[in-house]
């Protein structure tokens, strides 16, 4: 359904919807849509609306225009990456063995205060030093999820050097500090896109997103919170629970 007031465009809720739609094979592949006419009944929106939303995804590929025969659907809009979290797991190992092509992109890495939210993660007192990373990460060349990274400087000493030059921040963390992280806890809550968000995800604002708070514990101390950002279009988060098997008889 629309919702009127949380201040989306209107066309990009409805091109979210009929995507969702499309994903789910609820409309597949070669399937001929609704005309905007009943759209626009269905959504209570106008044609121009509807038309915008069509038109939208039209150049994203998701639909096709037949002139004098209607708007059809041309293909799923994404391929889904079952991403799954562990308390050991890196994206690097994660994305290849789902035989994809990994890349990740330092966009900063900086010594700034530790703001409030950080604080309380990693149990500093407020404005302690930390370093403030963002990491863009894709697969297959298409952005994936966005992470923003604070570390103490106080237990990280000159991270940003490291970081500058290395492939994978759990590589760092084991050469060059001799720590093996792991997550400690994990929060989940869906949402929409800051605008920021979204230009480097290369999503729209009406694009759901799965974010993912994240700290890391190494040898009993607090070194890493992370807030991650899911392309909700994309992502698919699971979680393996490790079984406690009775031992074998005799």
């Amino acid at each position: 359904m629309i919702n009127k007031e949380i201040g989306i465009p209107y066309y990009l809720q409805l091109a979210s919807l009929i995507e969702e739609k499309i994903n789910s094979r609820l409309w597949s592949e070669g399937e001929k849509i609704p005309s905007e006419i009943e759209m626009s009944r269905m959504c209570h929106l106008n044609r121009h609306t509807v038309r915008q939303a069509v038109d939208y995804l039209c150049v994203r590929g998701a639909l096709l225009k037949v002139k004098g025969r209607g708007t059809f659907v041309a293909k799923s809009t994404v391929d889904f990456l079952e991403y799954k979290l562990s308390p050991e797991n890196r994206f690097t190992d994660n994305v290849r063995q789902a035989g994809k092509r990994p890349d990740n992109r330092m966009l900063f890495c900086e010594q700034t205060p530790a703001p409030g939210h950080a604080s309380r993660a990693l149990m500093m007192a407020p404005g302690e030093p930390v370093f403030h990373f963002r990491i863009l990460r894709k697969v297959d060349g298409k952005p994936f999820l966005l992470s923003d990274n604070y570390s103490p400087v106080k237990l990280l000493p000159d991270l940003d050097q490291q970081l500058s030059s290395a492939a994978s921040l759990f590589e760092v963390y084991h050469k060059h500090y001799q720590m093996q992280p792991r997550r400690r806890k994990s929060t989940f809550k869906a949402g929409f896109p800051r605008e920021d968000e979204a230009r480097l995800l290369q999503i729209n604002p009406g694009t759901p997103v799965l974010r993912v708070d994240n700290t890391l514990v190494a040898s009993g101390l607090l070194l890493q919170y992370t807030q991650a950002c899911y392309r909700g279009d994309l992502a698919v988060l699971s979680i393996e629970w490790e079984e406690d098997y009775p031992p074998a008889p005799g």
